[in-house]
C-alpha cells in the first residue's frame, strides 16, 4: 500500500495451528492485535473436514492465517505483520511453494479471493523477540484449546 500508513489500520496477528489428539480435525488460534497493542480479536475455533484428516496441524495453521485476513478486510485493515510458524502461508500465498494437495489448494484459492479485495501489505515474520513469542505462545494455548470456543477475560494488551 502506498502513501502514509495511517496507524489505527494497522494489526499484528498471531496465526498458530493445532492438531486435535482427540478426535479428527484441528484448532486454531489468533491474537490479533492493534498499533497500541490491544487485543482486538483472540480466537479459538474447532474446524473438521475429512479431506483434511491425513495433514495434521497445517490445515489449522492455514486457516488461521485466512481467518486473520478475513478479519483484516471485514474491519478495514491494510498493514498486517503476520507471526507464523508455518512457511506454508508465505510460501503458497507468494506462490513460491505449488499448492499440491487439497489443503495448500484450498489455501490458495481463498488468500487469492481475499487478495482481491484486501488491497493489503503483509510481513510475514516468526517470532523472534521475547514479547513475540510469549504472544505467539498465547495464539497457539488458542489453537490447542479450539474446542472451549472464543475465550473470554483475556488481557487488553500485552506489554
Amino acid at each position: 500500500m502506498a502513501g502514509n500508513v495511517r496507524e489505527d489500520r494497522v494489526i499484528t496477528i498471531y496465526a498458530d495451528g493445532s492438531k486435535s489428539k482427540t478426535r479428527d480435525g484441528f484448532g486454531i488460534g489468533l491474537l490479533i492485535l492493534d498499533a497500541n497493542d490491544n487485543v482486538i480479536l483472540a480466537e479459538s475455533r474447532y474446524e473438521h473436514s475429512s479431506k483434511y484428516d491425513a495433514f495434521n496441524q497445517i490445515p489449522g495453521e492455514l486457516h488461521a492465517v485466512l481467518d486473520s485476513l478475513q478479519f483484516a478486510v471485514d474491519n478495514g485493515f491494510h498493514n498486517l505483520s503476520i507471526f507464523h510458524d508455518y512457511d506454508g502461508a508465505p510460501n503458497f500465498s507468494d506462490k513460491s511453494w505449488k499448492a499440491r494437495t487439497d489443503v495448500s489448494r484450498d489455501f490458495v484459492n481463498k488468500f487469492n479471493s481475499l487478495e482481491e479485495v484486501g488491497n493489503w501489505n503483509i510481513v510475514w515474520d516468526k517470532p523472534h523477540s521475547e514479547t513475540d513469542q510469549q504472544r505467539f505462545n498465547f495464539a497457539d494455548k488458542l489453537a490447542k484449546h479450539a474446542s472451549t470456543g472464543m475465550l473470554r477475560d483475556l488481557p487488553n494488551k500485552f506489554e
